[in-house]
């Protein structure tokens, strides 16, 4: 980001650092504006053609701390499910946390995948 860089290069107490850091926050509120808005019209499209929803139960919070770490907090996936989890309560409609292990394992002849199953 630009704005990131124009930030640290400014003084610490100078009055265009603080008008660098208020661009860089707009900058900032906009990106995750336009995120939970995704996040909210996914989710109402999700709900809005199934009854029942799975979810592979992931530890974000590990997730965030490997290489993966930029991508999963770029793609707020902790926020997505808590959304997702809120939009299906009003709606009476299920969203399920599934163990991860196994959801997605290949059959012996690599015809298929097979996944974990659902107990309703």
């Amino acid at each position: 980001m630009m704005a990131q860089r124009k930030v640290s290069r400014r003084n610490k107490s100078s009055n265009r650092r603080k008008k660098a850091i208020q661009k860089l926050g707009k900058q900032h509120k906009k990106v995750a504006d336009t995120r939970r808005d995704f996040h909210f019209k996914t989710a109402k499209a999700l709900l809005g053609n199934y009854d029942v929803i799975a979810v592979e139960k992931l530890n974000i919070k590990g997730l965030a701390q490997t290489k993966l770490a930029k991508s999963v907090n770029d793609a707020g996936w902790g926020q997505f499910i808590m959304i997702l989890s809120n939009k299906a309560e009003n709606a009476g409609l299920k969203v399920i946390a599934v163990n991860p292990n196994g959801t997605s394992q290949e059959c012996s002849n690599f015809c298929f995948l097979v996944g974990a199953t659902l107990l309703i």
